[in-house]
């Protein structure tokens, strides 16, 4: 029998990917968080298998051999490991030859017939001045075909990413882009599908949210907006698409892009996960955000995601990297063993943001963004060990509390201006942020910063003996009026 892809169900009635050829061991995937119920379950593989029947009998045992050898050796290790990552991408990459992509299009488009095209996709463009729409704004029949294609292909490659999937889903809300930059090492990537759906996406963004969104739009959860697109991207693919069969169910696959690009690129889902750090004004001349866009290479094969949170992982490096020939383990251990209490609640995007400038000597803090939470709250317990060490007590307190849900208040005592010389003393580290006449930017950042901090209600996780130094009001860090003047110190011996 030939290399066969089968939905079924468990017995525990969850809907499981069978990988089967001649007589190997039959390879068992659950796949009930990628493939959603739909009627036509049972047929979704049914035209892989027939493009599969096309292929020499030697490429489709590779092609299965690749599947069990990476689901029963390299997924028995941790996602953690560096390696195992590594490893995945280049499988990935292994299979795509395989089938070959280019050779798929064209049996797709052999089977165009069979295929169930809305009737608002035309053969040809055709430009009508009186209609709002360009060729970027549309899909003509032989681009939806191919996006089908595209769509399909990667169903066929549901083996080597649905356990990681099962995996990354319950440590980040971004599970179907951590799924979707495993794709850079294989080529699909740079298709001209999928540029023309990146095209499609980023014009409508532009029609639907302005055109200086990327002035208007910070960071969605810890991605830059330019990541945003991949975000969308993988959306499209893997939320939906992916469980449909195109051959036997007419669907608008058009339609539904658009309305993601609506409700999610927009920026204003239900999950709240869009960081504003202030009100922006509806004046588009006025001032947006002060705090500095930590923009990110989107292409980031996660592989090497991983290698950076393997690489701070030594605290012994750490400490070299830092330049610091003491530290307190005890307390470090003390706190490692506590690990949980920090979990039960992530840290906040104003935390991240100050351990951000803890860590400029050893990575960049955009990286922060792309980690894991137990790794990030790894982090954060050693830097608030060294903060102790070093006497900058308020701020060790700041990043080991939870933000209150008692809603913001307005702290009348805290001083929203700084001594200009201190400003002036950051201009050897900030010299492009520095400005004569005007509020400069680094200015605007620390102050921003502080009223972040001191108008929130923070509670320190662990007891009182573990944050020397400071004094708290009802089990709450009591905000010093000096506060701007912390923050200018930390950042200063930050960057010293």
């Amino acid at each position: 029998m030939n290399l066969r892809y089968t939905i079924s169900r468990s017995a525990q009635g969850f809907r499981m990917l069978e990988i089967s050829f001649q007589d190997q061991p039959v390879i068992e995937l659950d796949v009930s968080e990628l493939i959603k119920e739909n009627p036509q379950l049972l047929s979704l593989y049914d035209s892989v298998n027939e493009y599969v029947d096309t292929l020499p009998v030697r490429t489709q045992e590779e092609i299965y051999q690749t599947f069990y050898k990476l689901y029963f050796g390299d997924y028995r290790n941790s996602f953690e490991d560096p390696e195992t990552v590594t490893k995945l991408e280049l499988k990935i990459a292994k299979v795509t030859e395989l089938l070959n992509y280019n050779n798929f299009k064209i049996w797709m488009n052999q089977q165009s017939h069979r295929i169930g095209y809305p009737d608002n996709i035309k053969t040809d463009y055709v430009h009508d001045p009186d209609m709002n729409t360009t060729i970027e704004k549309t899909y003509i029949k032989s681009d939806y075909t191919n996006l089908i294609a595209l769509i399909v292909f990667l169903r066929m490659l549901t083996p080597l990413y649905s356990e990681y999937h099962n995996y990354i889903r319950l440590i980040t809300p971004h599970h179907y882009f951590r799924v979707y930059m495993l794709l850079v090492r294989s080529g699909l990537k740079n298709t001209p599908e999928m540029e023309k759906l990146r095209t499609y996406i980023d014009v409508n963004q532009q029609t639907l949210i302005g055109s200086n969104k990327n002035e208007n739009l910070v960071i969605y959860g810890g991605l830059s907006d330019d990541d945003m697109l991949d975000v969308l991207v993988a959306e499209v693919f893997f939320n939906k698409l992916l469980a449909i069969d195109f051959f036997n169910k007419e669907c608008n696959i058009i339609s539904y892009i658009f309305q993601t690009v609506r409700y999610k690129g927009t920026f204003v889902s239900s999950d709240g996960a869009t960081i504003r750090w202030k009100p922006v004004d509806k004046n588009p001349n006025g001032d947006l955000a002060y705090f500095e866009d930590y923009r990110k290479t989107s292409d980031v094969p996660i592989g090497i995601v991983v290698e950076i949170q393997h690489s701070l992982s030594d605290v012994n490096a750490l400490l070299q990297a830092l330049q610091k020939t003491q530290f307190d383990f005890e307390r470090y251990n003390q706190e490692m063993n506590q690990i949980k209490l920090y979990l039960d609640r992530p840290l906040s995007n104003i935390q991240i943001y100050v351990l951000g400038w803890f860590m400029g000597k050893i990575i960049n803090p955009r990286a922060l963004y792309y980690i894991e939470p137990r790794k990030l709250t790894e982090l954060m317990i050693f830097a608030r060990c060294v903060l102790i060490q070093d006497g900058h007590f308020f701020m060790a307190s700041f990043l080991g509390s939870q933000l209150s849900d008692s809603g913001n208040v307005v702290n009348v005592m805290i001083r929203n201006t700084l001594n200009k010389s201190l400003i002036k003393s950051l201009a050897v580290n900030f010299k492009f942020s520095m400005e004569d006449e005007k509020l400069s930017v680094i200015e605007k950042t620390l102050t921003e910063a502080s009223r972040e901090i001191t108008n929130s209600l923070w509670s320190p996780i662990l007891e009182k003996s573990f944050h020397p130094g400071v004094s708290t009001i009802n089990n709450f860090l009591e905000a010093p009026t000096n506060i701007n003047e912390i923050v200018f110190n930390y950042i200063r011996y930050c960057i010293e």
